[in-house]
């Protein structure tokens, strides 16, 4: 691995070093506030963490103090070296094990209720390019349903999380109605929701998601619907987006 085709990257206050590609897929801010959201929500018990990439989600939700051990999945082979780098750099072979394979693949996670958490920043958009579905593309691929679409996210990981148990996610806002409807279809029921605004005045473009495994909707009814925005008018963090990309002094 040379800097040419790779950066190492320091977030979370300098705190976290992640390693990943110079071009290519690469981590957004989407990814810190799916740690943040989850971390707000679940402080312990067994994860899974679906579509790991170079790991950041859960390397930043055990800095955030997350207790339990995270299972990280990843089936891209040029993205399991990073993912394996970065959690050994941050000094987290204890607590986070990577596994490279296929999420829906049954000799890689075996359908058994055995997890109090699954999360992912899963990909939002539907395949609309027949020319880039060649597996060779990994950042199309990373953010289109390729081989990992909703229904068959939704169907699995209602299928190995214990009743209870949480599930989150970041999508956006127009495919909230098909994530919606994926999920009551395999008993996971939304239970909070946030939209992200940029600013203000801006119109939310994310939400972040904690639905429960339930047996019926009526069981555990939607209790929270909010907003949250991420920067002053002036372009600074707000306090709300200093505490999601931990931007405080040293």
């Amino acid at each position: 691995m040379t800097d040419a085709l790779f950066t190492s990257d320091t977030i979370f206050n300098n705190a976290t070093i992640i390693r990943q590609p110079r071009h290519g897929f690469r981590f957004s801010s989407d990814a810190l506030l799916l740690a943040w959201f989850i971390s707000k929500r679940v402080s312990s018990g067994t994860a899974l963490d679906v579509g790991a990439g170079s790991g950041v989600i859960s390397i930043l939700l055990k800095r955030r103090g997350f207790s339990g051990g995270i299972t990280a999945v990843e089936i891209d082979s040029a993205s399991f070296p990073l993912l394996v780098e970065n959690i050994s750099t941050n000094a987290l072979q204890d607590d986070i094990t990577p596994v490279e394979g296929d999420f829906f693949s049954h000799d890689i996670i075996p359908v058994q209720e055995r997890y109090d958490v699954v999360f992912s920043n899963p990909p939002f958009f539907s395949s609309t390019n027949p020319r880039l579905l060649d597996g060779k593309n990994s950042k199309y691929n990373a953010k289109h349903e390729v081989s990992f679409t909703i229904p068959l996210f939704s169907e699995k990981s209602s299928k190995i999380l214990k009743k209870g148990g949480s599930f989150f996610v970041v999508f956006p806002v127009e495919r909230m109605q098909y994530l919606l409807a994926n999920l009551e279809q395999n008993a996971l029921y939304a239970q909070e929701i946030l939209f992200i605004k940029e600013y203000e005045n801006n119109n939310p473009s994310l939400f972040l998601l904690h639905a429960r495994k339930r047996k019926n909707k009526n069981a555990m009814p939607l209790k929270s619907v909010g907003f949250t925005t991420i920067k002053n008018g002036d372009g600074s963090l707000s306090k709300t987006g200093a505490d999601i990309f931990y931007d405080s002094p040293s």
